[in-house]
């Protein structure tokens, strides 16, 4: 974060707050894959004006496995005492920011 504050009290930031990471997969020889999402931007605003930023979102569609304890874990007969269930998670990361301009 770079700010600079001007003669009429405004205060301008350019910001590169924020990466987000994920694991999206392991390949066969170890190596992972990772998704990166990265903002930058110049705002200006006013001495303790809030900067929210958003768009950083991520949606993933997983599967959530619930079982019996032991018997949901034997083979064979395992899909009788377990079930699967196909769940949707969205996920977004909002920046707030506000700068304060302190006397000195």
């Amino acid at each position: 974060m770079t700010p600079h504050i001007s003669d009429d009290g405004n205060i301008t930031i350019k910001l590169n707050p924020a990466e987000v990471s994920d694991l999206v997969s392991i390949s066969e020889d170890g190596l992972p894959t990772i998704n990166k999402r990265a903002v930058n931007t110049t705002v200006m605003v006013k001495d303790r004006e809030a900067v929210v930023i958003g768009g950083l979102v991520r949606s993933r569609k997983i599967d959530k496995i619930s079982r019996i304890p032991i018997l949901g874990y034997i083979p064979l007969i395992n899909w009788l005492f377990s079930s699967v269930e196909k769940v949707t998670e969205n996920v977004e990361v909002l920046i707030i920011i506000i700068p304060t301009i302190l006397a000195g």
